[in-house]
């Protein structure tokens, strides 16, 4: 792909290829004219002097040719000119060279024009005239030719200069326009330097001075740094949950397994197992905090229209059993039916966490209930707040909102709580979430 300088030297420079040739042609049309009119009035100019010395004597035409006239045009050596008197409108050569042709006069007594003469271009003139005696008078025609030697080494001179003026005047459009391209891009440069002396863990906005055509980029590179910063800070807190999760149920068992074996005795394998269980569910939690920092255009699976109350009827059958179980009763109310853009599988794993808090740590709860409105999901439960029996517990609590927190974070919304007496959690979507088909 060719860079933005190649861009823009191709579209600023690449007109002036067709501009040359219009006004190299137009130059050319110029000169020659210019050229051919000088040339021309001094033709017409010798014509016109021995015309004026032609006379007429006892019937006959008599030439006092005037060498001055024809001196006028010998000019050049390159140059040859031919000459006639003729008698109008017999043809008849009174002095001169005989072949010269004679044209055809129409309103106007001079004629200018091309002819061929003995092989040869050249530039005619033809000037008719009368002379007269006190008793007689008679047209005659004056012709001058000249060879075309001379014009052309003119043209081609004055051309020649002119094309190099322009070349010149090319070149330095092209100096400029290259210094003007590199001058508008130096900010980029400055910019591009800017990002590249950053460490990988330096976020900060870059506050480099820009043109206001350059300004929404460097909005966009910032607006991407503090997503990146934010995506790290999510990373760093799943590895510090991670640690720390995984790290006391682990030393737990190692201290129960120790004892056993130290005292002789069979170890407790239902206890064991549940917390293998406990175990497997906060891996699969961490699992899926990892997913959550995943942009959605990252993953195979893409968000898309998430009916609230479908969502919450299926959070309600996948957990009435276990809250049933538990001693809870796990109830669903609809005050007003929504469809919002989001990832259903994420969003029904963070209505499952709150239940699943509910069930193990709301103290005394016996009724739990998911309420859908038309923009928020709000899980509520009876219970006189949060116990803390054992030593991970509230870690797990935490842990818990923290992806509820993450999953909310990744659809644009946010969460209120309060973990108090009659528990409530309220997940809140912003407007920009709720889809056409809401009501």
């Amino acid at each position: 792909m060719m860079s933005l300088r190649q861009r823009l030297l191709m579209f600023l420079l690449l007109p002036l290829i067709p501009l040359s040739a219009f006004l190299i042609g137009m130059i050319y049309w110029a000169i020659r004219s210019a050229t051919t009119e000088s040339y021309d009035r001094v033709l017409e100019g010798s014509a016109l002097a021995i015309a004026d010395r032609v006379v007429l004597e006892n019937g006959s035409l008599v030439v006092d040719l005037p060498y001055a006239a024809l001196q006028m045009l010998t000019n050049s050596a390159e140059d040859r000119v031919f000459y006639s008197v003729q008698k109008w409108p017999s043809g008849e050569v009174v002095t001169g060279y005989r072949n010269l042709p004679l044209p055809v006069f129409g309103e106007s007594n001079t004629i200018l024009r091309q002819i061929d003469f003995r092989g040869e271009p050249m530039r005619m003139i033809a000037i008719r005239d009368e002379a007269l005696s006190y008793s007689a008078s008679q047209e005659f025609v004056v012709l001058i030719a000249e060879t075309l030697g001379q014009r052309t080494n003119v043209l081609q001179l004055y051309l020649r200069y002119a094309i190099l003026a322009f070349v010149v005047g090319v070149l330095m459009i092209s100096l400029l326009t290259l210094y003007a391209v590199n001058f508008g891009l130096r900010p980029l440069r400055n910019l591009a330097d800017a990002v590249s002396q950053r460490s990988e863990r330096d976020l900060r906005a870059i506050r480099r001075p820009v043109p206001p055509e350059g300004q929404p980029l460097v909005d966009e590179i910032n607006a991407l740094f503090g997503r990146l910063e934010k995506t790290l800070n999510s990373h760093r807190r799943f590895v510090s949950n991670t640690a720390h999760q995984l790290r006391t149920p682990l030393a737990e068992l190692k201290t129960e397994l120790e004892v056993a074996s130290m005292e002789g005795t069979q170890p407790d394998l239902r206890g064991l197992s549940k917390r293998i269980d406990h175990l497997a569910h906060l891996v699969q939690q961490m699992m899926l905090l990892s997913r959550v920092g995943v942009q959605p255009s990252d993953r195979d699976d893409s968000f898309g229209a998430v009916n609230l109350e479908e969502l919450a009827q299926k959070a309600v059958e996948d957990w009435s059993l276990r809250a049933y179980r538990a001693g809870v009763d796990l109830g669903l109310q609809v005050e007003a039916g929504a469809s919002v853009s989001g990832h259903s599988a994420l969003l029904l794993e963070a209505l499952g966490n709150l239940i699943d808090n509910i069930i193990k740590h709301a103290r005394g709860a016996t009724t739990a209930t998911i309420t859908v409105r038309q923009d928020r999901l709000i899980v509520t439960d009876d219970g006189a707040g949060f116990r803390a029996k054992g030593p991970s517990e509230p870690s797990v609590q935490r842990f818990g909102l923290s992806i509820v927190e993450e999953i909310m974070d990744l659809h644009k919304g946010w969460i209120e709580k309060d973990t108090g007496k009659n528990a409530q959690v309220t997940l809140i979507f912003p407007a920009a979430a709720l889809t056409e088909d809401s009501p």
